[in-house]
C-alpha cells in the first residue's frame, strides 16, 4: 500500500506453535483462582518447575521441595499419582506456593496449552505454566 510516498507493507504473522507437554520444562507463571478472581505469581526467588517424561513420569521443584511422581496423560487431562518430595522447611511465601502447586497437580487436572503456555486447572485453581526457551 503506497500513500503520499510512504510504502506500507503487510505481512501474515504465523501464530506461535504449541509447544509439546512431555520433554518440556515448565516454569510456573501465574496462580489464578475462580472463587476470588485474584492471580497471583509464585513470589519465591527461584519458580516452581514441571517436567513431564514420555514415559509417564513428572519430575517437580515445587518452589522449596523437589519431588516427582507418576502421571498418565489424556488428550485434555493429567492424572497425577501420589507424589515424592523432600521436607524442607522454607519461609511462608514459599511453602504456601508450594502448597498450591501441589494441591492442584494431585489427581486428575485439566490441561491446555496454547503457544508456549501451559493451563493446568482442578477445581477453581489454575496454574499457567510458560514453556523454558532453550
Amino acid at each position: 500500500l503506497e500513500r503520499d510516498g510512504t510504502v506500507i507493507a503487510l505481512t501474515e504473522q504465523q501464530p506461535e506453535p504449541d509447544a509439546t507437554l512431555t520433554g518440556t520444562m515448565w516454569t510456573l507463571e501465574s496462580i489464578a483462582n475462580l472463587d476470588t478472581q485474584s492471580v497471583s505469581t509464585p513470589g519465591v526467588d527461584k519458580a516452581p518447575t514441571m517436567k513431564v517424561a514420555d514415559g509417564g513420569e513428572v519430575e517437580m521443584f515445587f518452589g522449596c521441595n523437589s519431588g516427582g511422581g507418576d502421571v498418565q496423560v489424556g488428550d485434555t487431562t493429567l492424572t497425577f499419582g501420589p507424589m515424592r518430595m523432600t521436607r524442607m522447611a522454607c519461609p511462608d511465601p514459599q511453602m504456601q506456593g508450594e502448597s498450591t502447586v501441589a494441591k492442584v497437580l494431585d489427581g486428575e487436572v485439566e490441561y491446555a496449552i496454547e503457544g508456549s503456555r501451559l493451563t493446568t486447572t482442578k477445581g477453581s485453581d489454575s496454574l499457567v505454566w510458560t514453556a523454558a526457551t532453550s
